[in-house]
């Protein structure tokens, strides 16, 4: 029998060595990994419960705005961006909870979340993007500009997701029935730094445009007046809070600040973190986001309805009208029909004098 081959035996070493990498899988480093997995499978038990709670509690609003409206494109983006995550959670619920050993079924199942999560992501900003054209009255230049982003944005995801899923990682198979098809994706991070820039850019433009119209010179009194008793009614205890200005400047500024912190957490959760974790906040901050545009959505449409059925006083309505005219929902004419409420009332009759 001859002797084994130096070259065959350092070979031989050397496959053993990376038998992890070839095979995607982590190593778990005792009771701590094992820990870590489990506080992974509590945060995707959080968002999957967010997203029911979410689902439930806007389903009357739903109804009663979004389904008696005229069907409309951004009716489908509402609808996709408020149940598409369920697609997602189903996915990512079985990969955590489901009972398999099998490694190449992990990588199927992660594969086609990750391309669902893309997606749903980009449905989500897709609202973003047409109310921020609709804020710019759909200028040529912006549009432009939005398209260019989202296009230099898009190719950049693609290729971050297809090479990350390349080398993603999940437990060994011998732990799989105890952990769960866990992924450990530390390569991903690229692709949420440049959807959060794109977020950023829909930002600017809005806020630039809000400072383009405070210098306005021609119609700033009259619409500063009716922006300051607006933003007075938001501001006065009592006051009420279905008015758009709440939705603007309170819902609006706070859901940006809301999304920016989970995205951020997320982000530093795939870098930073032990590799356990590097996937946990990637579907609470899918739920949240798509969460907000279906909040302020909802909140523009009900305050739509409610000045209609004359909910609101006509000094509101004039205040309100100057935001509204630039957000759009499904299925709602950019320019409503003045209802009875908006019309002056006309004078009282004079009486007639007769004469002896």
């Amino acid at each position: 029998m001859d002797a084994p081959n130096i070259s065959e035996l350092l070979l031989s070493d050397m496959i053993m060595s990376n038998l992890s990498d070839l095979l995607h899988t982590f190593t778990v480093q005792g009771d701590w990994g094992f820990y870590l997995l489990r506080v992974n499978k509590y945060f995707k038990a959080a968002s999957v419960t967010l997203l029911v709670l979410e689902a439930f509690s806007t389903l009357p609003d739903e109804v009663a705005l979004v389904w008696t409206s005229d069907f409309s494109a951004l009716n489908v983006l509402f609808f996709l961006n408020k149940y598409w995550p369920f697609a997602e959670e189903i996915i990512d619920q079985i990969m955590a909870f489901g009972v398999t050993s099998n490694l190449h079924l992990c990588m199927i199942h992660w594969g086609v979340l990750s391309w669902t999560y893309l997606a749903g992501t980009l449905c989500s900003e897709a609202i973003l993007l047409v109310r921020t054209g609709a804020i710019w009255g759909w200028s040529k230049y912006i549009i432009l500009l939005l398209g260019g982003g989202v296009a230099s944005i898009l190719l950049f995801c693609f290729y971050v997701v297809y090479t990350s899923n390349i080398h993603v990682q999940f437990p060994p198979e011998s732990m799989m029935r105890m952990t769960g098809c866990i992924a450990a994706d530390t390569e991903v991070w690229p692709a949420f730094v440049g959807m959060c820039l794109g977020e950023i850019a829909i930002f600017t433009l809005t806020f630039m445009k809000w400072y383009q119209e405070r210098l306005a010179s021609t119609r700033i009194s009259v619409r500063t007046q009716a922006l300051l008793r607006g933003l007075q009614y938001c501001l006065v205890p009592g006051a009420t809070r279905s008015n758009l200005l709440t939705v603007m400047y309170h819902d609006g500024a706070l859901a940006y600040l809301v999304v920016k912190a989970v995205w951020i957490a997320n982000l530093l959760m795939t870098v930073l973190a032990p590799v356990e974790l590097s996937t946990s906040l990637m579907m609470p901050l899918r739920i949240v986001h798509s969460t907000v545009c279906t909040r302020v959505l909802l909140n523009i449409r009900k305050f739509a309805a409610a000045r209609r059925r004359g909910g609101t006083s006509l000094e509101q309505s004039r205040a309100w009208d100057l935001a509204a005219q630039s957000c759009p929902f499904p299925g709602e004419d950019r320019h409503d029909p003045p209802t009875h409420e908006d019309q002056p009332i006309p004078p009282a009759p004079r009486p007639m004098m007769i004469s002896p």
